[in-house]
Formats: structure tokens, C-alpha cells, sequence
């Protein structure tokens, strides 16, 4: 009963505010810039920015995000370290994918395809919530192309809050909401589920909902929900990575228990708590998450696993 009442308060909610599609052209004018670049991959134009020299890192944003999730960090770490970042299929300028297949299997063949477009040999790969899990599954498969793993937030184990969008896709109406309404409070909601000390500033927000406008994502967002797939951890213990766990400490989603229990399952882990975060620390935190990522970097290459 609770489920139904949050659904038709909801519905009371959003009467008068649909929102329309914005075009895919509209989108790439409006947040494309001069190191956009696009990668071809089954009938899409994936987007990406490729920025600085040095050791190569993979950053892969969460559902619903994209890659301006990463921009603090990477301006801080593209002056000694080559940065790239995506819009993963769904989401983004990059949009959804043309036969609506969102599997673990196609984000891991899209993420190899990508590196192997971009000559990477040997990289280390970093994501956040949803693109966590995509990055440790990669590690796992791919143990001779990581170098090094960066999770933040990472899913994989069950989710401890489940955000009221994501519930509403459980429901017909729900998703047909989802589909039409995307008011800027909802947005604005959804951003206080995953932040602590944070708040979004109106440029945030706006760009967080116009990116969701994009034609497609909002039907993307809906068929990842349905469709999510049980994480498979037992291929934690397959990851050969020295691997960093930055993690949110008041994260509602994936609470920082969880973090340990990647570190008690992944050979050589280690946890570094981030006291004013919750579940999108890179964006909270950026200076702090950037200090942490530069030092494990540095680590790697001072160690036996170093970077070649």
C-alpha cells in the first residue's frame, strides 16, 4: 500500500509539468565542446573527452549520470595523468542503446571495444555506483589490461535504500511518469538521496535534467531498472588489481559497510572513508578524492604492480 500511495502522490505532484524530449542534435549543441569526441559502437555515436598525458585513467559514471559527474576531478588530475571519461550507453549526449539492450555483457563489450578504439594496453579504471560495478567486473575478466581499480561507492551488493524513482519503475504508471515528467524538483530530490554536504546549484541541476531529457534516456532509464541484473561477486575474488575503495561515509544507497565487504573479497584492497560524502563522493569531494586517486596512482608505480 505504501508503494501505491507514493505513486499517485507522486501523480498529484507532476500534473502540469511534462516535460518533452529534447532532440539529440539540441543536446550535443547545448554540452558538447572542443574536446568532445565521439566513438562509434553498435549504430551509436558514443561520447567522450580523452585530456592530459601521463598514466591513463577510465572513469565511469553511475545510472542516470554522465561523464560531468567527473569534471572537478578531472581538472585537477588531468595536469599529470591522462584522463578519459564517457557518457555510457543510456545516458548522456551518447543516449540509448538502438535495440534497448542494457546486460552486464554489453557495457563490459562496450568498455573493452572503447579501450581497445583508444590503443589501451594497460590502464587503470575507476567508476562510481552502477560504473563501479561495471569497472570491477572488467578487472576481473580483464586482469592483464588493469593496472590498478578505483571504486567509489560501488554496487554489486544489495542496495540498503531504493531511490523513489527507482521504485516507481515497478509500477505501469510509474514508469509512464518517469517517461513524461521530469519536473527540476524531482531532479532536485534525486540529488539529495546521494548527497550529504552538498547542495546541487541551479547550473547542476538544470544540466542534471536536460541531460535526462535527452531523447531516449528516460525510456533507457526505465528499461536499466526493469532489466537490472544480480551482481555476481564471486568474481571479486578474481581481481588481481591493487585496488582503492573511496567511499561516501553517510551513503544511504550502499552504506559503508559495504565497502568492507569488497575489501574482505578483493586480494589487495584497501578503504579510505570520505567523512563529508555520500554516494557521489568525486562530486562532493572532489580536492580529498583526487588526493587519494593521485597517491594510489603513485603507489602503483612505486611497487612491484607498477604502471607500464
Amino acid at each position: 500500500m505504501i508503494y501505491l500511495f507514493i505513486v499517485f502522490t507522486v501523480i498529484l505532484l507532476v500534473i502540469g509539468q511534462f516535460q518533452a524530449n529534447i532532440s539529440a542534435d539540441e543536446i550535443r549543441k547545448k554540452f558538447t565542446d572542443e574536446r568532445s569526441r565521439f566513438f562509434q559502437w553498435q549504430g551509436v555515436e558514443v561520447h567522450f573527452k580523452d585530456e592530459g598525458n601521463g598514466i591513463p585513467i577510465l572513469f565511469l559514471h553511475g545510472t542516470s549520470s554522465s561523464l560531468h559527474t567527473w569534471d572537478d576531478i578531472s581538472d585537477i588530475l588531468k595536469a599529470n595523468h591522462r584522463i578519459i571519461r564517457l557518457d555510457l550507453i543510456g545516458s548522456g549526449i551518447t543516449g540509448p542503446h538502438p535495440q534497448r539492450e542494457y546486460s552486464i555483457d554489453m557495457y563490459l563489450t562496450l568498455i573493452e571495444d572503447f579501450a581497445t578504439f583508444l590503443g589501451l594496453d594497460e590502464f587503470v579504471i575507476a567508476g562510481n555506483s552502477s560504473g563501479a560495478m561495471w569497472a570491477w567486473n572488467y578487472a576481473a575478466l580483464y586482469p592483464n589490461k588493469v593496472s590498478g581499480l578505483i571504486l567509489m561507492n560501488s554496487a554489486g551488493f544489495n542496495m540498503q535504500k531504493v531511490p523513489l524513482r527507482f521504485r516507481l519503475v515497478q509500477y505501469r504508471l510509474g514508469r509512464w511518469l518517469l517517461k513524461h515528467s521530469t519536473p527540476i524538483w524531482m531532479v532536485k530530490k534525486g540529488l539529495s538521496e546521494v548527497l550529504y554536504s552538498k547542495k546541487p546549484d541551479r547550473k547542476s541541476l538544470e544540466r542534471y535534467q536536460q541531460l535526462m531529457l535527452r531523447e531516449g534516456n528516460r525510456q533507457a532509464f526505465v528499461d536499466v531498472i526493469l532489466n537490472r541484473q544480480a551482481a555476481n561477486t564471486a568474481l571479486l575474488s578474481a581481481i588481481q588489481a591493487p585496488t582503492l575503495l573511496l567511499w561516501g561515509r553517510h551513503d544511504q544507497l550502499y552504506p559503508l559497510s559495504q565497502a568492507y565487504l569488497f575489501q574482505a573479497q578483493i586480494p589487495k584492497a584497501r578503504v579510505e572513508v570520505l567523512e563529508q560524502s555520500a554516494h557521489i563522493p568525486m562530486e562532493e569531494e572532489p580536492f580529498t578524492c583526487s588526493a587519494q586517486i593521485q597517491l594510489f596512482i603513485h603507489t602503483l608505480q612505486h611497487s612491484r604492480y607498477a604502471i607500464h
